[in-house]
């Protein structure tokens, strides 16, 4: 029986671009999920104590539990308490100014993401590239031997087959993480608008109080 060494250099020379395709996409995998754990733990602790000191009036307590934590959000949200600090500051520029940081926090919560996508185009690609490339191989020493015995093409044959399903297995196990992480950053994203709501809500309520 053939041990998966045997395996990865029977499928030829792409078995090396996709073993890469793997190891990144796995490296994606492992930094994008303890990431975004965190940062969704720590997004929902942030969002609770900046919320209840605003609604008290504490906007010096706010902006502490902000620079203490160390989640996305709480650069937001620090930037806009102190932008609403500005008694010039109209209600609509605010709301922009939100906007804006919400935008700038999906974009960095959906870093790296891009590249499984990639990753689940290209690898079916690359393994039927290796198939042509084996089957070429074949009828080469089809051409050369003047023979079309199984035996003369067998291990052409494998390693086009090889390359195909290693190609196929890496692009399924990509396009399960990529819809995974997009399922993940869809509810940070979330969150992260509730968040900002919240915040333009008390701001509003705490200036129609005076």
């Amino acid at each position: 029986m053939q041990s998966l060494f045997d395996i990865f250099h029977s499928g030829g020379f792409v078995m090396y671009p996709l073993a890469l395709c793997s190891l990144i996409s796995w490296s994606i995998a492992l930094e994008r999920f303890w990431t975004l754990k965190n940062t969704m733990a720590g997004t929902e602790e942030l969002t609770e104590k900046v919320q209840a000191s605003l609604i008290r009036g504490d906007t010096a307590e706010a902006l502490e539990a902000c620079h203490k934590s160390r989640v996305p959000l709480a650069r937001a949200l620090e930037d806009l308490i102190q932008a609403s600090l500005k008694k010039a500051v109209a209600q609509d520029v605010l709301a922009q100014r939100a906007n804006r940081k919400r935008l700038e926090l999906q974009a960095e919560y959906k870093k790296y993401i891009w590249a499984l996508g990639t990753i689940a185009s290209a690898t079916p690609f690359l393994g039927l590239f290796g198939t042509v490339v084996g089957i070429l191989r074949a009828f080469h020493n089809i051409s050369v031997t003047g023979d079309s015995g199984f035996s003369v093409v067998a291990s052409e044959i494998s390693e086009a087959l090889i390359a195909t399903a290693t190609g196929i297995i890496v692009a399924v196990i990509a396009v399960a993480l990529y819809n995974f992480f997009q399922v993940q950053v869809g509810k940070l994203v979330l969150e992260t608008r509730l968040s900002l709501d919240e915040f333009l809500e008390n701001w509003n309520a705490a200036r129609a109080g005076k």
